[in-house]
């Protein structure tokens, strides 16, 4: 995937939900459980608000094309953030296809991230779990 430094740090983002993900879940049904939700929620949303453009509606837009106008503002944001959890589950999906099972999700996530952090400004790389990463 070549990907620019917003894609990068999209991905990053994605990595350390999905690791806090595999946490959260492995502590499903203790008795903080509820509050842990709502900080849960805070980091999705933290994501989104900063992957998502502040949207700008010309003054004389018609109400009709209202979603036309946001639609194309939102866009390329959606495709960046759809297309990093896809780059993500990719990665993961094929080291368990690979039958390897001497990583498990979270070292998976890790070496992702640490391979797109000591590539920044550089063009694509090969994913965790490639012989010739």
């Amino acid at each position: 995937m070549d990907y620019d430094e917003q894609q990068r740090d999209i991905i990053l983002r994605i990595i350390g939900l999905l690791t806090a993900s595999a946490e959260w879940m492995r502590e499903a049904g203790t008795e903080a459980e509820d509050e842990d939700d709502l900080s849960r929620l805070g980091l999705v949303g933290d994501l989104i608000k900063e992957v998502l453009p502040a949207v700008e509606i010309p003054e004389q837009t018609p109400v009709s094309e209202l979603g036309t106008v946001i639609g194309e503002q939102m866009s390329v944001a959606l495709t960046r953030l759809a297309a990093g959890f896809v780059f993500t589950w990719s990665e993961l999906a094929e080291v368990h296809d690979s039958g390897r099972t001497d990583l498990g999700s979270a070292d998976v996530l890790r070496e992702m991230a640490l391979q797109i952090e000591s590539h920044r400004g550089e063009g694509p790389r090969p994913g965790p779990g490639d012989e010739d990463a």
